[in-house]
């Protein structure tokens, strides 16, 4: 992987997936004696697509007889390009050593299929440019540690150290407890430059909202919308999309994304506070049914929680409350996260229905467990003498303890 000298910007994950990696094997290797660096001319299987030549820099660490049969990663739709008189159709995955020497990236002891795609996503594009990979700030990584999560025992949150660029943390599934034990103190590839937005944790959130949306609703309205960055998929789900929020400057970037996309027809954002909002606001057409969305811990901003449930019961409307759990795969996310944002000697409490961080800035975020929440609710039933049937549902993204 190169070495980027500027701070890479973030990719999208769809940009990401765009990259065709695949698991080869390689068939023969020949020393390249045109090559101004040590090279080899190698042959790749990479099953249902075929045999691929490729040419690698790996003599100074790989013998022709420990590269033959090995298991390697290539991307296998970058155009054609020549090398040392090579035609290479495909790029070998590697990493550079402290010489500029290539170390192969594999497969430890797995066995995956030849030919097949790296999980969590499929090839999406049949041909991409050398730019286009090099968006990709891929770096090499120490697992420090592996710690199982409470809700998923397949799932992992993982510590990282990446040497410059310090400690990252990372979510891993869909592997078994000895393999994901295994894995500490080895070196593992990681994208460093996911745009935020597509963490695992949003994207858990984002396809959730969208299977509840799907032939149910007719708009969907966001509070706390930041830059509307879900608005795009909502419209995709065929909804309308109302955002309010008190920040001018993410309110013009969420209109200059609506304007870039062509969705403004679709899509609106308002200055508005949540607790502003009555059935005068425009998203609140008698004849669609809405989705009010309280996003990502917004609901553990605002304050005196009654006061806030209080607000979606008068709404007369169905609501989504997004929140952290109360266990030790949250508190090291919401850690983690609230550092990324600039907040350090963070204070940490826990009581018997929340979980609050707070610092001497004066910032303060609280998450309440699920059973604290509908017991407010069902007081307010009664309070308010509300007319119609409320019924509550509580899902987990087993991810970050959503």
């Amino acid at each position: 992987m190169s070495r980027p000298t500027l701070k890479a910007l973030n990719m999208k994950f769809s940009e990401f997936t765009n990259v065709g990696f695949r698991i080869g094997k390689i068939l023969t290797a020949i020393p390249l004696s045109k090559a101004r660096k040590p090279a080899y001319k190698l042959q790749v299987d990479f099953g249902e697509l075929g045999k691929k030549v490729s040419s690698a820099q790996l003599p100074a660490n790989y013998t022709v007889d420990e590269v033959v049969g090995k298991t390697v990663i290539g991307v296998v739709n970058l155009p054609p390009r020549r090398v040392a008189g090579v035609k290479s159709e495909a790029l070998i995955v590697g990493f550079p050593d402290s010489k500029d020497n290539v170390l192969l990236l594999n497969t430890r002891f797995q066995n995956p299929p030849i030919g097949s795609q790296l999980a969590e996503y499929g090839q999406q594009a049949d041909e991409i440019t050398y730019e286009d990979f090099q968006k990709a700030d891929i770096r090499s990584a120490t697992v420090l540690s592996v710690e199982t999560l409470e809700e998923n025992k397949n799932s992992f949150y993982i510590k990282l150290d990446v040497g410059e660029y310090g400690e990252k943390f990372a979510f891993l599934s869909d592997i078994d407890v000895e393999t994901a034990d295994s894995l500490v103190g080895s070196q593992v590839a990681t994208l460093l430059n996911l745009d935020p937005e597509d963490i695992s944790d949003k994207r858990y959130e984002l396809d959730y909202i969208i299977k509840i949306l799907q032939g149910k609703y007719h708009v969907f309205m966001e509070v706390g919308s930041a830059k509307s960055v879900k608005a795009f998929y909502i419209i995709q789900a065929n909804c309308k999309y109302y955002g309010i929020d008190i920040n001018p400057r993410m309110i013009q970037e969420a209109r200059q994304n609506f304007l870039e996309k062509n969705i403004f027809d679709k899509a609106k954002v308002e200055s508005m506070s949540f607790f502003d909002l009555d059935l005068s606001f425009k998203a609140f057409n008698p004849n669609e049914k809405v989705l009010i969305f309280l996003p990502f811990n917004l609901f553990g901003n605002l304050g005196d929680p009654k006061k806030s449930l209080e607000k979606l019961i008068k709404l007369s409307q169905d609501f989504i409350v997004s929140y952290y759990k109360i266990n030790q795969t949250s508190y090291l996310a919401r850690k983690e996260y609230y550092t990324n944002c600039g907040l350090y000697s963070l204070n940490y409490m826990e009581e018997d229905h929340q979980a609050k961080f707070t610092s001497s800035r004066g910032f303060c975020s609280i998450t309440y467990s699920p059973e604290y929440i509908e017991s407010i609710i069902n007081k307010l039933v009664k309070e308010l003498k509300v007319p119609y049937k409320l019924e509550i549902e509580h899902d987990s993204f087993n991810c970050i303890g959503m």
